[in-house]
């Protein structure tokens, strides 16, 4: 591929290369608690009106009940990979959102699994396996090469709370992330919307090193691997050309995306088609 072919692709909306048969592929879907339409990448219609909404993540776990998180994502994903046989979504979830709850003000507290740590990685981990396991995969001990029924997204990754509250550090240990990439493999993390999300330490040495990510880095502003958005598209080829972004690391990040929709199967071809031979 050519450096803007490249570069295109690194957006939520990934035009594809049509003359090397890559085809577009839109990254953004999302399935907090049932598969949703705010993400352009699923959309619902006459075909399929809607899909089946479960509780909350708060109200879920509230049950105390681990394996029902599970079974939920279970579902989950064989919706989502049913409406994707359809054409009317995509395979990659940028759910589930693990943010420790720290102030009752929050508006997106229904969404998280409550405010203990441990909890939260405990019941967010059982809802990755749900979205992601295919029955027997777990065989296949090299995570590169693993079959995913759906890809997930564990959102977000330091500091996206409050960290130093009246003398209060919490950031010495963090629980949640460390259960849920180094216990249940996400194929996804997305960054907090701070200049941490820069840091070669927390992304390179500890999510990558430590603990050995197998997918990719995910930003709603224009750093790592994808971003949420068109800001890289429309300028990392110039940042490329004026010496601040090699592009091997543009091609290191094309092969974690690529990578995980290999593991997905969409390049297997159309399922709608399938019956045809």
């Amino acid at each position: 591929m050519t450096l803007d072919e490249k570069v295109r692709q690194l957006g939520d909306k990934a035009i594809g290369v049509p003359r090397i048969g890559l085809p577009h592929y839109e990254w953004w879907s999302e399935a907090q608690h049932g598969v949703s339409n705010v993400g352009p990448g699923t959309f619902f219609d006459e075909l399929i009106p809607g899909a089946t909404s479960f509780p909350t993540a708060i109200h879920t776990t509230a049950s105390f009940n681990k394996s029902l998180r599970k079974t939920i994502g279970q579902a989950v994903s064989t919706e989502a990979r049913a409406m994707y046989n359809l054409g009317r979504a995509g395979l990659t979830y940028w759910s589930p959102n693990i943010n420790v709850v720290r102030d009752p003000r929050w508006g997106r507290i229904a969404e998280t699994p409550g405010e203990d740590p441990f909890v939260v990685g405990t019941y967010a981990s059982n809802y990755v396996r749900g979205l992601q396991d295919v029955e027997g995969a777990g065989e296949t001990k090299d995570l590169d090469s693993r079959p995913l029924k759906v890809s997930a997204c564990c959102k977000r990754y330091t500091a996206d709370d409050v960290d130093a509250w009246l003398g209060i550090d919490r950031y010495h240990y963090d629980a949640r992330m460390v259960m849920l990439v180094v216990l249940c493999a996400p194929t996804t993390v997305l960054m907090a919307f701070l200049a941490t999300c820069a840091d070669p330490r927390l992304l390179k040495d500890t999510i990558r090193g430590e603990w050995d990510l197998h997918g990719y880095m995910l930003h709603q502003l224009p750093r790592l691997d994808l971003d949420c958005g068109a800001y890289c598209p429309d300028s990392l080829q110039n940042a490329v050309m004026q010496g601040e972004v090699a592009e091997t690391e543009i091609d290191k990040s094309l092969k974690y995306l690529y990578v995980v929709l290999m593991r997905l199967g969409f390049f297997d071809g159309s399922p709608s088609f399938k019956s045809l031979g």
